[in-house]
C-alpha cells in the first residue's frame, strides 16, 4: 500500500471559501497552507515544496491559466487542480485534475488524496531516473561529481559532499563536494567517532539534523572542521554508504538557504538511494580494478560486474513495479466498491418491476436481460479485482492439456476474428506431451487478450500463427503466438507488460499487466519481439513439472 504522502497541499483560494476542504485535510493528517491570491500563492511555492496545489475560482481566466502554467515552469511534477463553477472552461493541458465547485467536499478529498498518490509515484519514477545517472557512470574519478549533482536536485539542498573510508587508515576523506574549497577537501580527515560523519559511520544509521549542531545536545561538544559560512546549516541528512556489511563512507546533505527543513520523508529517500549508490561505487571500483588486470582476471571481474548491474537494474524496476502495483491495486479496489452500489440498486429495481408488473411479457423479457448484464458486469468486476491480486498461492491449479485452452479461446474469439477477417493457424505437440498443471481460468485469459490484442494490430486482417510445442531440454511447454500485424516500436516493447501502459486510444493499459501476473503466477515466462509493419511475436513458456 502506498503511505500518506508527508508533502504539503498549497490552497490558493481567490474567493476564500474552502475553509471547510483545509479543516477536512487538515484532519486527515495532511499539512495543508491557504493563501489568498495567485501572487502569494507563487511566492509561497518558492520557498517551499508542495505535492498539489489547488486553486479555488469562480472561472477560469487567462490568469488562472497564466499561474498554471508558471508552476509547471517551477516543477513539472507538481499535481495542479482546480475547483471552479464551470468546469467547460478549464482544459486538461492546464490542468491535471478538474473539481466543479458543486461536489460534495468528502468527494473532493478523495480526489486530492488519489492526486497525491500520483504525485507520490512522480516522485519513485523520477528518483529511479536519476539513480540511472549513477549506473551509467563507470569511471570511478567521474563518478563523485554524479552522485553529488543527483543528490542536490532529488532531496533540493544547497549542497552536498561524499566521503570515502580509507579501511587502512581507518579515516573517512572527502571525494568530492559543490560546497567546498580543493584545499578543505584535501585537508579534512576524520576518525571513526570524530564529528557528524564520524558519528555516523560509528553508529551505521542516517541521521536527520534540524536547526544545526548547537540545538541537538548528542553533538553540543563538536566543532565542525573547516571554515564558517556566512550562511549556517538550517538542516541536514547523513547517511552512511554501506555494502556487504562493510562501510565504504558517508553522504552529507545540507539546506542553507532553502528555508524548509529536511523531513522524515527526505530522510527515507535519501537512505534509499545511498543504498543503490553503495553499489554504484562498488561496481566502479571493479570497473577500474578490470583495467589493472590481465584477461583472465578481466573476465571473471566482468561476470561479476554484470551480474551486480543485473541485480541494481532489477531492484529498480521492482521498486517501480511494487509503487504502481501498490497504486493499481488501491484504483480498483476503490473502483469496484464504487460499482458494486449503482449495480445492486439496478438489480434491486428490476427485482422491484418484475413484481410490480404483471402480464407483459416483453417487459419482463427486457427486465431479465438488464438483470443477467447487471450480473455479467459484476462478474468483471470481480474478476478485475481479482487479476490484480493474482498470486499462485491463491490459485487451483489442476493437471490439463494445454492444446484443450488454446481451442477454447480461439472458440471464444471467433466472432471477433471473422468480422476482422483474420484467419487462425494452429500446430500443435502430440497431445499425450500436452499435459501441464495449469488454472484453465487463468491461462484462457492469456490467450483471449493476445489474440484480442493481434485482432486490434491488424485492422485491414491478417493471420495469427500459433505454435504449441515441447522443450525437452529445458522441460517446458512452448506456446508462441505470431501475428501479421502493425508490429510495435522498439521504445514501447520494453513497457508493454506496465501497468497503464497503452498505445491503444481506449486501452487503460492493464492486459499485458495481467498476462504478466498469471504467467509468472505459473513460475513461466513471456518474451515479445515485433518489427514495424512485419508483426509481433508472444513467446510463452511454462515449466511442465
Amino acid at each position: 500500500m502506498l503511505s500518506k504522502i508527508p508533502t504539503r497541499i498549497l490552497i490558493i483560494d481567490n474567493n476564500q471559501v474552502q475553509n471547510e476542504l483545509y479543516s477536512k485535510l487538515k484532519n486527515k493528517g495532511y499539512e495543508a497552507i491557504v493563501v489568498s491570491n495567485s501572487d502569494e500563492g507563487i511566492k509561497t511555492i518558492k520557498e517551499n515544496k508542495f505535492g498539489v496545489i489547488i486553486i479555488n475560482t469562480k472561472i477560469v481566466d487567462k490568469k488562472t491559466i497564466s499561474v498554471m502554467r508558471k508552476i509547471k515552469e517551477m516543477d513539472s511534477r507538481i499535481e495542479r487542480v482546480v475547483i471552479c463553477k464551470n468546469t467547460k472552461d478549464a482544459k486538461m493541458e492546464y490542468f491535471d485534475r478538474i473539481i466543479n465547485k458543486s461536489m460534495n467536499v468528502e468527494d473532493v478529498v478523495v480526489i486530492i488524496e488519489k492526486t497525491l498518490e500520483k504525485y507520490q509515484l512522480k516522485e519513485m519514477v523520477a528518483m529511479y531516473e536519476r539513480t540511472m545517472d549513477v549506473f551509467s557512470t563507470l569511471e570511478f574519478n567521474e563518478l563523485p561529481k554524479v552522485i553529488i549533482d543527483s543528490t542536490v536536485e532529488e532531496l533540493r539542498a544547497d549542497d552536498a559532499s561524499l566521503m570515502l573510508f580509507d579501511d587502512n587508515k581507518k579515516q573517512l576523506y572527502i571525494v568530492d563536494s559543490n560546497g567546498l574549497s580543493k584545499e578543505i577537501i584535501s585537508a579534512t580527515k576524520m576518525s571513526v567517532g570524530e564529528g557528524i560523519s564520524g558519528y555516523v559511520v560509528k553508529n551505521r544509521r542516517p541521521l536527520l539534523l534540524i536547526d544545526g549542531l548547537e540545538n541537538d545536545p548528542r553533538f553540543k561538544h563538536i566543532k565542525q572542521k573547516g571554515v564558517q559560512r556566512k550562511n549556517p546549516i538550517t538542516s541536514s541528512i547523513v547517511v552512511p554508504l554501506i555494502k556487504n556489511n562493510k562501510v565504504l563512507g558517508i553522504l552529507n546533505i545540507n539546506r542553507r538557504n532553502i528555508i524548509e527543513h529536511f523531513t522524515e520523508h527526505d530522510l527515507h529517500k535519501a537512505n534509499t538511494a545511498a543504498s543503490l549508490i553503495s553499489v554504484a561505487i562498488e561496481n566502479a571500483k571493479m570497473h577500474s580494478h578490470i583495467k589493472k588486470t590481465g584477461e583472465q582476471e578481466l573476465l571473471k571481474v566482468h561476470d561479476e560486474l554484470q551480474e551486480a548491474s543485473e541485480k541494481i537494474r532489477q531492484m529498480q524496476v521492482q521498486l517501480i513495479r511494487e509503487e504502481k502495483f501498490s497504486l493499481l491495486h488501491k484504483l480498483t479496489s476503490s473502483l469496484v466498491h464504487q460499482l458494486r452500489t449503482p449495480l445492486s440498486i439496478i438489480d434491486l429495481s428490476a427485482q422491484f418491476l418484475k413484481k410490480e408488473i404483471q402480464g407483459s411479457e416483453k417487459i419482463i423479457s427486457t427486465l431479465n436481460t438488464i438483470q443477467r448484464n447487471i450480473q455479467r458486469a459484476s462478474d468483471i468486476l470481480q474478476d478485475m479485482f481479482e487479476m490484480v491480486l493474482i498470486k499462485a498461492e491463491t490459485m487451483k491449479f489442476e493437471r490439463c492439456r494445454i492444446g484443450e485452452i488454446l481451442e477454447k479461446a480461439i472458440e471464444i474469439m471467433q466472432p471477433k476474428l471473422n468480422g476482422a477477417g483474420v484467419n487462425v493457424r494452429m500446430k500443435c505437440a502430440k497431445e499425450e506431451l500436452q499435459y501441464i498443471n495449469i488454472n484453465k481460468h487463468y491461462l484462457e485469459h492469456v490467450v483471449v487478450n493476445l489474440i484480442s490484442n493481434s485482432i486490434d494490430a491488424m485492422s485491414e486482417g491478417g493471420e495469427i500463427n500459433i505454435d504449441l510445442s515441447v522443450d525437452p531440454k529445458s522441460e517446458k511447454i512452448v506456446m508462441t503466438f505470431v501475428d501479421t500485424g502493425k508490429g510495435v516500436k522498439e521504445e514501447h516493447l520494453k513497457e508493454l507488460f506496465t501497468p497503464f501502459f497503452t498505445t491503444k486510444e481506449k486501452g487503460i493499459g492493464l492486459g499485458l499487466f495481467t498476462v504478466l501476473q498469471i504467467i509468472e503466477a505459473h513460475r513461466g515466462d513471456i518474451k515479445v519481439k515485433s518489427e514495424l509493419n512485419v508483426g509481433t511475436t508472444f513467446i510463452i513458456s511454462l515449466p511442465i513439472k
